[in-house]
């Protein structure tokens, strides 16, 4: 959990301190619970979907190590994105490379340890370990997709809901 929450503060930090010429937002408009929510949400999202998956084919693992070795796979984050930051800042754009080098780093470095979790957590060989990633991205984005489907209808019945209250304290 200090790993996530380290991960959470780095995110914050790279988009509220980021140099402008790098940043597509504002950072007087930055919202803190939606940039934490973006990596605890899909952190969790893929946690419990890769259990599903696993559990389905005879993964050894629980969901609590899966959350630990999602968790332990976020350190390149903490530990890349402060350079990135600091570099963003006094770097101009022809340079961006380097912080745009910093960046893709962590992120191959988080793949490569989420791949390197599932194998050991689960007892899966690369390609096994591969396919059953494919399959938890996969899963994601069906839960996605449900999640927002379920959410547009709801709104679409609370609408109704009250347009039909509208016509009856009109028409009374």
């Amino acid at each position: 959990v200090t790993i996530l929450a380290g991960a959470c503060l780095m995110t914050v930090l790279q988009a509220r301190f980021t140099g402008f010429i790098f940043t597509t937002q504002r950072t007087e408009n930055i919202n803190l619970f939606f940039e934490v929510l973006k990596v605890v949400g899909p952190l969790l999202l893929f946690c419990i979907c890769n259990w599903c998956v696993t559990s389905l084919l005879n993964g050894d693992g629980n969901l609590k190590a899966i959350f630990i070795g999602t968790s332990y796979a976020l350190t390149p984050i903490i530990l890349l994105y402060p350079i990135a930051i600091i570099l963003s800042n006094i770097m101009v754009l022809q340079e961006g490379d380097f912080y745009t080098v910093f960046v893709t780093i962590a992120t191959l470095w988080v793949a490569m340890l989420i791949i390197a979790g599932n194998m050991r957590i689960h007892d899966y060989t690369l390609l096994k370990a591969i396919g059953v990633l494919i399959l938890s991205f996969i899963v994601m984005m069906i839960v996605a997709f449900l999640g927002v489907l379920f959410f547009a209808l709801m709104q679409q019945i609370i609408g109704f809901i009250g347009n039909v209250g509208n016509e009856l304290a009109t028409r009374t």
